[in-house]
């Protein structure tokens, strides 16, 4: 069996550290001053928070190293919902300018390659994504380019996931999939158990609870990241949902419906699933609803997936969380693009403790054009949740072309105590 190529669900092992961060900023920091524009491979320490930010695609044009071609204009992750880093953080995944598979460390270009289809990278099986397609669920090694089957599911056909999304919860060990049943034809949601190559839910309906939509990979169902649930959402108009898919539904692995979330249908928005330090699933995100209330509208809110309490944490609202570092379970990464005495470049991402008991400020990301959507730093930690990549376009740097952007990591891992 070659490496990388078996799917191992093994007992997962919270690492249930709290980063004692000293050294990381507690409170806002003042404007960005200004950064020259570095070079490919370039770093530098952020002047204010002092974490480590390397850029790590090239100039437009000019030579990719290593594998041929030439970098794009557009050199970014797809989402903040999608881990770029392998599981164990050797491997760095980039879609758009690529796609390119980078060194988890030095950042340098290693293969022009990805996955026949989008994947999620497996979080605790290294250098493997899994993806879905036809009526197969899938493995690719991220170093050898292979694709191998692990189930398949007759009677079923057009297994599809979002491509910006991940679709595996935080052990590895389940996924969920739409597909069209081909006894009626109708577009359903169903749990995969990784491990044992098989089902794990009854078939779920999108039309029956509000959720279809044209576009069929735009009907999302999903394991929660403890593996107990599955949780059912869309993309675009139609159905019950509104225009940003942010209602969501939440099921056991029996099909049973446990929790909707549809009277706030904005809140929490932009927003991601993660994991609670003592293990609760829960969505994170930003409230835009004024029907939500004072003490919520315009915050960043926690939604609990099993009983549906919303409640508000430190930080007012920033534009994208990502809940993607689950070996920092508690935490959540914010990309913040607001505006302080019009200043724009005072962007900023921030990690957010669920509690409430703490934000640490990670780094500017320096935009000039905040309605640049391709721009938007949409940030993405590690697993470990030591580093976060983002996009910019460089407030300070050349003018690029609309929808361009560059690809930066910043590193704090220097910050923390030893």
């Amino acid at each position: 069996m070659k490496r990388g190529l078996r799917i191992i669900c093994s007992t997962f092992c919270w690492c249930l550290f709290r980063l004692n961060a000293e050294g990381l900023r507690t409170e806002c920091g003042p404007v960005a001053p200004p950064v020259p524009f570095p070079a490919y491979l370039g770093s530098f320490n952020d002047p204010v928070y002092r974490t480590r930010v390397t850029r790590i695609t090239g100039d437009k044009n000019t030579p990719v190293p290593n594998v041929g071609g030439v970098w794009a204009g557009r050199n970014r992750s797809i989402y903040s919902l999608k881990q770029v880093w392998s599981a164990d953080e050797k491997l760095l995944y980039l879609h758009f300018g690529g796609p390119l598979i980078l060194d988890g460390e030095t950042y340098e270009v290693l293969h022009r390659w990805g996955p026949p289809v989008a994947g999620t990278w497996h979080p605790t099986v290294a250098d493997v994504m899994v993806l879905v397609r036809g009526n197969r669920v899938e493995q690719w090694n991220g170093r050898t380019g292979e694709t191998t089957e692990i189930c398949r599911f007759p009677g079923y056909t057009d297994l599809v996931q979002l491509a910006s999304e991940d679709f595996l919860s935080a052990d590895g060990c389940f996924t969920a999939v739409t597909a069209r049943r081909e006894s009626d034809g109708a577009d359903v949601g169903f749990g995969v158990d990784l491990h044992r190559r098989t089902r794990a839910s009854p078939d779920l309906r999108f039309t029956e609870f509000g959720f279809a939509r044209k576009e069929r990979e735009h009907q999302i169902l999903k394991p929660s990241p403890s593996g107990r649930y599955l949780v059912m959402s869309a993309r675009g108009a139609g159905g019950e949902g509104n225009s940003r898919g942010e209602a969501l539904a939440v099921f056991d692995f029996q099909g049973h419906l446990l929790t909707e979330q549809r009277k706030f249908p904005h809140t929490p928005g932009h927003g991601d699933l993660a994991l609670t330090a003592d293990g609760r699933d829960v969505k994170v995100g930003r409230s835009d609803d004024d029907a939500a209330g004072p003490k919520l509208s315009g915050k960043e809110v926690l939604l609990g997936l099993s009983d549906g309490q919303l409640l508000p944490l430190a930080l007012s609202g920033g534009d994208h969380t990502s809940g993607r570092a689950f070996r920092r379970p508690g935490w959540a990464f914010v990309s913040d693009r607001s505006a302080r005495d019009g200043q724009q470049k005072d962007s900023f991402i921030a990690a957010v403790a669920l509690d409430g008991s703490r934000i640490e400020y990670i780094c500017h990301t320096r935009h000039e054009d905040p309605v640049d959507y391709w721009a938007q730093a949409q940030g993405i930690p590690s697993p470990s949740g030591t580093r976060v990549l983002f996009a910019s376009n460089w407030g300070t740097g050349p003018k690029l072309d609309d929808d361009d952007a560059h690809s930066f990591v910043a590193d704090f891992r220097h910050l923390l105590p030893k």
